[in-house]
């Protein structure tokens, strides 16, 4: 009979799955092809796995009664907040992943996008846009997997994951 995982441990595998993939193609794919069509993939991964690490600190917290879980974003966003120091992240971390979530979701919900000058640019519904550079998202990569490698040290040091002996991410 296998042990079924925390949803924590589900939530940092596919966090460590995404973030992987962004690496990958940051560092390998797009220099490579040249194509600035990944940038909206790149933003993709990177959002979705600085979600999945909110929301397994988040699980980890619960399984051990030290915050609830919400179905407003917004209130889990402040309680990973406060839960954050216990993991060891920073304030500048925390601010980082919040920017990275909002660049995410305005990527998400924008009616219009384009490429200008290695650039993506997000146009919102009242006409502002926001644009992104690949140095920009290597910036948010680099700081979103030293949060990863502290909640990674924190289950480590609880025996509560099975790391492999090769990191998954060049340090």
């Amino acid at each position: 009979m296998e042990l079924k995982k925390e949803k924590y441990l589900e939530y940092f595998e596919k966090s460590e799955a995404l973030l992987k993939a962004a690496d990958h193609m940051i560092y390998i794919t797009f220099p490579l092809i040249k194509e600035n069509r990944l940038l909206k993939k790149i933003i993709e991964n990177i959002g979705e796995g600085a979600f999945n690490i909110i929301m397994s600190v988040l699980e980890h917290e619960q399984l051990y009664k030290r915050a609830d879980i919400s179905q407003d974003l917004k209130v889990n966003i402040e309680v990973f907040k406060r839960c954050s120091r216990r993991f060891n992240i920073t304030a500048e971390e925390t601010e980082t992943i919040l920017k990275v979530l909002e660049i995410s979701e305005k990527h998400r919900e924008s009616p219009f996008e384009f490429i200008r000058k290695d650039k993506l640019v997000m146009m919102s519904d009242n006409l502002k846009t926001e644009s992104i550079d690949l140095e920009q998202l290597k910036r948010y990569m680099n700081i979103i997997k030293s949060i990863m490698f502290k909640v990674k040290a924190i289950y480590d040091e609880k025996k509560e994951y099975e790391f492999s002996q090769r990191s998954k991410f060049r340090q």
